[in-house]
């Protein structure tokens, strides 16, 4: 992007950005523009700038400078070469800004360079090119236009995004900015896990090393967790997994060899996974909901599910949405229950998330999002996106064990009862 402002005795010349000019010409001349009389306040658009955008356009290809810096410094050169402008000062700042052009919002991390030219000599130039006008709707083009009256001009080289290349995947978390579904303690440290590229986003998984040591208890240090792990002692899903931040997610069984426990993650009502434990039948399958429903090369049909998983050649009858009971240990699909009234489902997203009901109902938005009434066991009712509901049985049977509570939401004074009953039964 190009801002370009033009300083003339009658006033101040602008093509666009107007609002980053203004945050960024205190920064660049706490003073005040040297010898010049206008105000920022009297602001119009003229023909002036859009000349000088096109100079710089057909420099920038010319010279083929990458860097905002190099961009403007080579401007400045082919000015003083030309002996048509004599730079009399350059400055460079660096800001984030949040602007709006034309009705879009951008949000830009702006490098900007600051050029201040006199100019010596009238010059003609004539372009073909349609340059959009500030002041009106259309465009001005062919046009015969003189830059020589202006006394000083000020050329703005911004920086866009695309102009510094990202350096790869972030690949530390700092603690404060992990999920807070994780539960860590502020001041346990600076870093938290960064999980692994894996089946489940990184915001919605648990990473084996805060189940083993935060949850289990079965280490004190994270390199009591590889050391676990190593062991190939942990299985997710039916397979060894030996690294210490991979992202175990929603539905996914967890299984400890030494132990022979068996753990299924599902949410509770306050949005946090729960390690469920379950019996060994139960741990040879696992629920998938499908995501999307295409055809790939040749035709060939496919599913693809909330843990990523590509399944080819499915049952005629299986839509989006709906649900697939899927075997470990033949990595065939079981059982298939749609998502249809009537059937049970629990809540993976929103305000609502680990809640368990029966769908009484749904609502077509088109162009929006499509809303689903449910019911919980206690008769409350609430609704949610569809895409935050994922069903977990046929009518009122549930394909998978369910955590105490039954995912009926609690509220606080109903949780303080619970808790001060609990205690009261203890020292009984």
């Amino acid at each position: 992007m190009i801002l370009f402002i033009s300083f003339s005795d009658d006033g101040v010349v602008a093509v666009e950005g107007i609002h980053v000019a203004m945050m960024l010409r205190n920064s660049l001349f706490p003073t005040g523009v040297p010898e010049t009389n206008s105000s920022i306040s009297t602001l119009h658009s003229g023909p002036d700038s859009l000349i000088l955008c096109t100079m710089y356009s057909s420099t920038a290809r010319r010279e083929g400078v990458p860097t905002t810096r190099g961009t403007a410094m080579i401007f400045a050169s082919k000015m003083r070469r030309e002996r048509s402008l004599r730079v009399s000062s350059t400055a460079s700042v660096s800001r984030g800004k949040r602007f709006s052009w034309m009705g879009w919002a951008f949000t830009l991390s702006v490098t900007l360079v600051c050029v201040v030219c006199d100019i010596n000599h009238p010059k003609h130039i004539t372009t073909n090119t349609p340059i959009p006008s500030a002041t009106s709707s259309g465009f001005i083009g062919d046009e015969r236009v003189s830059v020589g009256r202006l006394g000083r001009v000020i050329v703005f080289f911004i920086a866009s995004p695309s102009s510094k290349m990202p350096r790869g995947p972030k690949k530390h978390l700092k603690r404060l900015n992990a999920p807070s579904h994780w539960m860590l303690a502020k001041l346990g440290g600076t870093w938290a896990p960064k999980p692994s590229s894996g089946p489940h986003k990184g915001r919605e998984s648990l990473p084996l090393i805060i189940i083993l040591r935060n949850r289990l208890r079965y280490a004190l240090t994270a390199r009591e967790v590889k050391l676990i792990l190593m062991q190939r002692l942990v299985k997710v899903d039916h397979v060894v997994r030996t690294d210490s931040t991979f992202p175990a997610g929603f539905m996914d069984v967890v299984q400890i060899e030494k132990t022979g426990e068996e753990f299924r993650l599902l949410y509770d009502t306050d949005g946090r996974f729960v390690l469920h434990r379950i019996k060994s039948e139960e741990a040879k399958f696992k629920l998938l909901r499908v995501q999307r429903l295409t055809t790939g090369a040749k035709g060939i049909p496919y599913i693809v599910t909330h843990d990523g998983r590509t399944i080819r050649f499915p049952h005629p009858d299986i839509k989006v949405a709906d649900t697939i009971q899927f075997n470990l240990d033949t990595k065939t699909v079981t059982a298939h229950v749609p998502f249809e009234i009537g059937n049970l489902v629990t809540i993976t997203g929103g305000r609502s998330i680990g809640r368990i009901g029966i769908v009484e109902s749904k609502e077509r938005h088109p162009g929006s999002h499509d809303i689903v009434h449910v019911k919980d066991s206690v008769g409350q009712t609430f609704a949610t996106r569809a895409t935050n509901v994922f069903v977990i049985g046929k009518g009122n049977n549930s394909l998978v064990s369910i955590p105490s509570g039954k995912g009926v939401k609690l509220s606080i004074t109903e949780k303080r009862e619970i808790k001060i009953a609990g205690k009261a039964s203890e020292e009984n």
